[in-house]
């Protein structure tokens, strides 16, 4: 995301885990990093993608960050599937606080 609006100090994630063959040992590692630093990052963090119930839940999750992403810099996002074969991202939210 270029030039961002306001200092982003918050980054969540909106996924739907589910069940079933499609998602097992789902899970993906999702990286926060800006255009000052872009090999360390900010907030990091694995989500599972795969639950035990039969029925699917949109669920969020929040990275705080170590230091905001500042107004006017270049937020970046980099997700990696590390197990598993599909992961779904239904959004993602970015805060200042």
């Amino acid at each position: 995301m270029k030039d961002v609006a306001t200092n982003v100090k918050v980054v969540t994630i909106f996924f739907l885990p589910s069940y079933g063959e499609k998602w097992k040992d789902s899970k993906a590692r999702f990286s926060v990093t800006n255009s000052k630093n872009e090999t360390t990052p900010l907030g990091q963090g694995d989500i599972d993608g795969v639950h035990n119930m039969t029925h699917s839940l949109t669920l969020s999750e929040k990275f705080a960050l170590a230091d905001p992403v500042e107004k006017g810099q270049t937020l970046h996002l980099k997700v990696d599937l590390i197990s598993g074969g599909s992961f779904k991202i239904t959004g993602m939210a970015l805060c200042e606080y």
